[in-house]
């Protein structure tokens, strides 16, 4: 997940190209690490899984912070709020991959344009 995540150059590009790629870098492993979706905020006590966690959560959290600067994502709505809407896209394309027959690359695609163009035709 970590090394995932470092191939995927989330310290390269606009934010908004970096979320794609943190979308694009997770979603095929994802089963793997539930716990990153699944598990509660604050009951993370094995430390091998509270690692996991923080390893995804502070490239993410500073890619949005980073969007935020640059102005391409809101600043409308609280981060951890953000931070919430990217993990649940991330949880619907994983389900929408293993209980509606979507594609990987479809759902990565989808997941995508819910993040960063939101739902709206």
């Amino acid at each position: 997940c970590g090394a995932a995540l470092a191939q995927a150059g989330v310290g390269d590009g606009t934010a908004d190209e970096a979320l794609e790629r943190i979308v694009r870098a997770l979603l095929p492993g994802l089963d793997r690490y539930r716990v990153l979706l699944d598990a509660p905020p604050h009951g993370m006590s094995d430390p091998e899984q509270r690692a996991l966690k923080e390893a995804v959560e502070g490239p993410l959290l500073e890619v949005l912070r980073r969007g935020r600067r640059e102005g391409s994502i809101t600043t409308a709505l609280p981060e951890g709020f953000l931070y919430e809407a990217v993990s649940g896209v991330l949880r619907a394309a994983r389900r929408a991959i293993v209980h509606h027959g979507v594609g990987p690359g479809e759902a990565a695609d989808a997941a995508v344009r819910a993040l960063l163009d939101g739902v709206r035709p």
